[in-house]
């Protein structure tokens, strides 16, 4: 095998083997728990009760929904970060 093969199959490999680490290292990082998801507001709900409910701070999910006070509506979708 020439030499100029050999070394592109090297740099192939340390490719692939750069591409396994980086994605092992993002599914550690990010545990599927810490993964956003959608929430339909139910009756009786209340941010504080969504805190309590997915262990995220109800700040975040105001700053996250771009809501201006801290009222939320039966129906209404949130983003749960």
């Amino acid at each position: 095998m020439p030499k100029g093969m050999d070394q592109e199959r090297k740099i192939h490999r340390i490719i692939i083997l750069m591409s396994v680490l980086a994605a092992a290292f993002f599914l550690i990082s990010f545990p599927e728990s810490s993964l956003a998801r959608n929430y339909i507001v139910r009756k009786g709900d209340s941010l504080v009760k969504l805190e309590e409910r997915f262990s995220v701070p109800w700040q975040d999910i105001k700053k996250i929904n771009s809501l201006a006070g801290t009222t939320i509506y039966p129906g209404q979708e949130l983003i749960i970060p």
